[in-house]
């Protein structure tokens, strides 16, 4: 039942017709990341971290518990906002302007690196951000053709990708989901 929820959100997201970038990332980072994963596997002394392998599972570990929780609240508070039809810009939408994009780069990919305890696994994360510069413009003139003045005042005053603003990140961390 609770696939069956979730399909229908996602099939409700569709009729937005929302021309983001993420299945491009996701199309060019996963074949990435599992082909590094391979090679990793293969030759994995050569990919190691120089730091004991305790230090390297506790970052790893530490860097997947925030993309966990900072991807889960970006998804619920997606969800109510594309169904109200409205630009998100609070919640996890007032630390960056990409928060999802920015779970997968700065955390996930990164944690699964330390987890795998291979430098080389970090390369999906870099190639994904170098394409999310690259691309990030189309998505940025479908949003200012979608809200006009709206989203240029939030483009203007929020943070890109790296969520920075620290004070609204603890907020959230500490806030129980609704």
């Amino acid at each position: 039942m609770k696939l069956f929820h979730q399909c229908s959100t996602i099939l409700e997201m569709k009729k937005f017709n929302f021309a983001g970038i993420g299945h491009i990332l996701a199309f060019v980072t996963i074949p990435l990341f599992l082909l590094c994963l391979i090679i990793t596997l293969k030759a994995p002394h050569i990919f190691a971290f120089p730091l004991p392998r305790l230090v390297s599972l506790c970052i790893g570990v530490f860097l997947t518990v925030i993309w966990v929780n900072f991807y889960t609240r970006t998804i619920r508070y997606i969800f109510t906002r594309i169904r109200k039809n409205e630009l998100a810009t609070t919640g996890p939408y007032a630390l960056c302007q990409h928060p999802l994009y920015a779970s997968f780069i700065f955390f996930l990919i990164p944690g699964g690196a330390f987890l795998f305890n291979s430098w080389l696994l970090f390369v999906p994360s870099i190639v994904m951000f170098i394409l999310f510069r690259i691309l990030i413009p189309k998505e940025y003139k479908t949003l200012e053709e979608k809200y006009g003045e709206k989203w240029k005042e939030y483009h203007a005053k929020t943070p890109e990708i790296f969520p920075l603003n620290i004070k609204e990140l603890k907020k959230m961390l500490t806030k129980s989901p609704s």
